[in-house]
């Protein structure tokens, strides 16, 4: 816990479900958190955690900025499945931004990225076995192979680093299918069986 107490967090996509419960999770005293977000959150965060807006992440910018006095990053930024996004959207927010990061992230010594990628980045929706280390990856759409991509950039950019392949993930104001299923199933309607 004493490492605890000394480090200085960049969490990227902070204001997102999973970003929400990494901040919460480290925003405690000796500690310090940067968030880094498009828009400011609602509700906003604890009081002592840092805000720091970034421009959209389908264009470049410098990561530096964000990047100083920090010794950690949290990088769940990104773009999920939304209908009609162009394929070169993807590569450019999944793949290159996260490129971009990992790079400056190299350069400004961090001493650990964890890059929160997907399932999609091994398989499709559905295996016919359960997955492990030893499954080559074989994603299956283009939200897939740009984590995927994603991954190889992490990889080679020279910072220390983990990468998590996390399946559907739930809590308090998640958003999409799984949302309106939850919402469905509280209805007070019946449904055809």
């Amino acid at each position: 816990m004493a490492e605890l107490s000394m480090m200085r967090l960049l969490v990227t996509g902070a204001s997102g479900l999973v970003g929400r419960a990494v901040v919460g999770a480290f925003a405690q005293p000796g500690c310090r958190v940067r968030t880094a977000v498009r828009h400011p959150a609602e509700p906003p965060f604890a009081p002592g955690v840092e805000v720091v807006q970034h421009p959209d992440l389908a264009q470049s910018f410098d990561w530096a900025p964000l990047l100083d006095g920090v010794d950690r990053i949290v990088h769940l930024a990104g773009i999920a499945h939304t209908a009609g996004v162009a394929d070169e959207l993807y590569d450019r927010i999944n793949r290159q931004a996260t490129a971009e990061l990992a790079a400056a992230a190299a350069h400004a010594g961090i001493r650990q990225l964890v890059f929160v990628s997907s399932i999609r980045a091994q398989s499709g929706p559905t295996a016919d076995h359960a997955l492990t280390e030893r499954d080559p990856p074989a994603p299956t759409d283009t939200y897939g192979r740009s984590k995927l991509a994603a991954e190889a950039a992490v990889r080679g950019a020279g910072v220390p680093f983990t990468i998590l392949r996390p399946v559907l993930l739930y809590g308090p104001g998640m958003k999409g299918n799984f949302a309106s299923l939850l919402r469905a199933a509280r209805s007070p309607w019946r449904y055809p069986s």
